[in-house]
């Protein structure tokens, strides 16, 4: 049995509105369950803009999770992204996301940092930046502000971390004919619908 306490700490600068959870500090104190979280800054994982002008830093190295998800939304993000970077990227694959830890330590160029809704009455809320038009960072009320997903796709962004394989792909169902052929699973995980 483990204990897990979960507290919301300090803002780390002022609030853009409608940034959210994703710009507090969270302490997570998990008995046993996770491994001990990097003290040293050196060791800490991080996810850049392609410009460099921005960057996130989490506590947490290690990555939580990581699957490919073929749903509409997923798929509309990443070539929103594409299309605002211009950077003739024709990845129109799964979006290759990790979860990490949403304990953030810093954040260099938050003056860059705008939050993004593809719709109005979407679920997902991006951190992308002005700079250079990279995704750092997405959140959906699902997550109870416990984690962040960060896209892995080519020309999105930097990211710095303990990285692990594919664990899994999901929403194959909504992969359209109009999106081209899916690509082969390269993942250790299940294929689900």
């Amino acid at each position: 049995m483990f204990r897990k306490t979960v507290k919301a700490c300090v803002a780390l600068a002022t609030v853009p509105a409608g940034f959210g959870l994703c710009y507090y500090f969270y302490h997570h104190e998990i008995v046993g369950a996770t491994p001990p979280l990097a003290s040293d800054k050196d060791k800490r994982a991080s996810c850049s803009c392609t410009c460099g002008a921005s960057r996130i830093e989490f506590r947490n190295p290690n990555v939580l999770h990581r699957l490919e998800c073929c749903c509409f939304s997923c798929r509309q993000r990443l070539n929103y992204t594409n299309g605002l970077k211009q950077n003739g990227s024709t990845d129109n694959g799964p979006l290759d996301v990790i979860m990490m830890d949403n304990v953030i330590t810093a954040i260099d160029g938050i003056e860059n940092l705008r939050p993004v809704k593809l719709r109005d009455s979407g679920n997902c809320t991006s951190i992308m930046t002005k700079c250079c038009s990279s995704m750092l960072t997405t959140t959906t009320p699902v997550y109870l502000g416990n984690v962040v997903a960060v896209a892995l796709n080519p020309g999105i962004c930097t990211m710095k971390c303990n990285m692990i394989e594919p664990k899994g792909r999901l929403n194959t169902s909504g992969w359209e004919s109009d999106a081209g052929a899916l690509k082969e699973y390269e993942g250790t995980g299940p294929v689900a619908d």
